[in-house]
């Protein structure tokens, strides 16, 4: 496992970063709360911030901040 004090860069495998399928599935929930629709099996296929984030980028628009409430 990495060192908390790193940072992950787009590629890296977050479960690298202690990343666990609790954990995962709670950001799911939150990121459906904000109307997004996130997939676990797709996403978890792939725990990078690069794949996540292409996932969720086509049900935003460009510069679109998300808020929880």
């Amino acid at each position: 496992m990495k060192h908390l004090d790193d940072i992950p860069e787009g590629g890296d495998n977050l479960l690298d970063y202690g990343l666990n399928s609790i954990t995962f599935m709670t950001l799911i929930t939150r990121w459906e709360a904000l109307g997004l629709k996130a997939n676990f099996n797709t996403l978890a296929r792939n725990p990078t911030l690069n794949a996540i984030l292409a996932a969720l980028a086509d049900q935003l628009e460009p510069g679109e901040v998300l808020q929880n409430g």
